[in-house]
């Protein structure tokens, strides 16, 4: 099995981002990717969402990216969220079974979810995995939240797809500042049985690289893990959710990816053939 998990320290630190950007890089380096999200609630304000259905919207970028068709499996449980966020419709396998509440930061409470929904979608998950786990193709597997913004029994977002496919799981912080180095931690100590399965962190957002080398050293002092990186506040082209603009935003995470970290070099890809 060849892949790597892009976990966070919580939500919007990038992980969507940096997903996307190795896959499409990997891709354009004639790599066969996938993309999988065991859980995702759809972002209904993105330019793009009118173009596919409904239940793919999770993971359209994701697929685009890496240039391959949609397939139930790459998401299996979507929630399409309320006006205010509050709920969400709950879809498995691109099937209405109920609802869930939110909490802010697309934060999907499954502990509160009847047995039965909470089975649906747990076994829908790991279905998924078993099939991306049958293949030969890398996988990139995206988390959500934060591990320890989850209860270790109900983690179906993090701890379940990260034990299940026991790949390599690098943690993506936002920002370089004096709270870096305890976020990290404070994740790392949460990852629970995921915890041997870390490689290490990298930094998203930078604005001001002169501080980051002591920002670095003492979030690697703290937490045990290597510094793989990290990536600027990104400037994107103007983006109407064409096609086009849609190629380019994705260029431009495989570029930062590529000059800033060491993401794209690490030991978990097959070429195509292989």
């Amino acid at each position: 099995m060849h892949g790597l998990m892009i976990a966070g320290t919580g939500a919007d630190s990038g992980k969507s981002c940096y997903s996307i950007g190795l896959l499409r890089g990997w891709r354009d380096l004639g790599i066969r990717v996938q993309p999988f999200k065991a859980v995702t609630v759809v972002d209904l304000h993105d330019p793009s969402c009118p173009h596919p259905g409904v239940w793919q919207r999770g993971v359209y970028h994701h697929c685009f990216a890496a240039d391959r068709d949609w397939a139930w499996w790459h998401n299996p449980v979507t929630v399409l969220p309320s006006a205010d966020g509050a709920t969400g419709e709950l879809l498995v396998k691109t099937v209405h079974i109920g609802q869930v509440r939110l909490r802010p930061g697309d934060h999907v409470l499954f502990e509160e979810l009847p047995d039965r929904l909470f089975t649906a979608c747990r076994q829908a998950i790991v279905e998924a995995i078993e099939v991306l786990t049958a293949g030969t193709d890398v996988v990139i597997v995206e988390g959500a939240g934060s591990f320890h913004q989850h209860h270790p029994q109900t983690d179906l977002v993090n701890r379940l797809p990260a034990v299940s496919f026991g790949l390599p799981v690098v943690l993506v912080v936002k920002g370089a500042d004096d709270t870096t180095a305890s976020r990290i931690t404070a994740c790392v100590r949460g990852s629970a049985q995921a915890a041997g399965a870390l490689r290490g962190f990298a930094i998203n957002g930078v604005t001001d690289p002169v501080g980051l080398p002591a920002i670095t050293e003492q979030a690697q002092r703290m937490s045990g893990l290597d510094c793989l990186g990290w990536t600027p506040q990104v400037r994107y082209p103007d983006y109407d959710g064409s096609l086009r603009a849609q190629q380019e935003r994705y260029r431009v995470w495989a570029d930062a990816l590529t000059a800033g970290t060491s993401l794209m070099s690490l030991d978990v890809a097959q070429p195509m053939g292989s």
